[in-house]
């Protein structure tokens, strides 16, 4: 048998066992890895994304001169206006204002996220992103 035979035969063997991992219906769950190791890779995959954005979130704070712990809540709109200025995306926002939220549960303060000022801004960043969604024109469709 030649080596590329060999290493695809390898990939499916592979595929399917990782297709086992995370579709525990279509047969016996954890079988490529234990449950631990998913959870334990599934945990540091979201650490490492809230990370990325923890670290979005201290050099605004660096640049604006504020202080990263000590941030009030309109401090926080202002970062995620900033966010989403530049992205575009509420998905994006609320992933940002998420990290903020964790790193401060970690460290054992209260989060400026957890005011209503902060969610009163998110309920309307929705709304206008689903609103600039609507107003984007669609193409028309291609007639035979």
């Amino acid at each position: 048998m030649s080596e590329h035979r060999k290493n695809v035969a390898r990939g499916s063997v592979r595929r399917q066992r990782i297709s086992r991992t995370f579709y525990p219906e279509r047969g016996k769950c954890h079988t490529f890895l234990g449950p631990e190791k998913f959870l334990f890779l599934l945990e540091n995959f979201f650490s490492f994304q809230y990370l990325a954005r923890w670290t979005t979130f201290k050099s605004y704070c660096s640049v604006h001169s504020l202080g990263v712990w000590t941030c009030s809540s309109e401090d926080l709109i202002g970062f995620l206006q900033s966010v989403y200025d530049r992205t575009l995306s509420f998905s994006s926002c609320y992933q940002h204002l998420s990290a903020v939220a964790h790193y401060y549960r970690l460290r054992g303060l209260v989060s400026p996220s957890s005011g209503p000022v902060v969610r009163m801004y998110m309920r309307g960043l929705k709304r206008k992103s689903l609103a600039d969604l609507a107003s984007v024109k669609r193409a028309k469709p291609l007639s035979r």
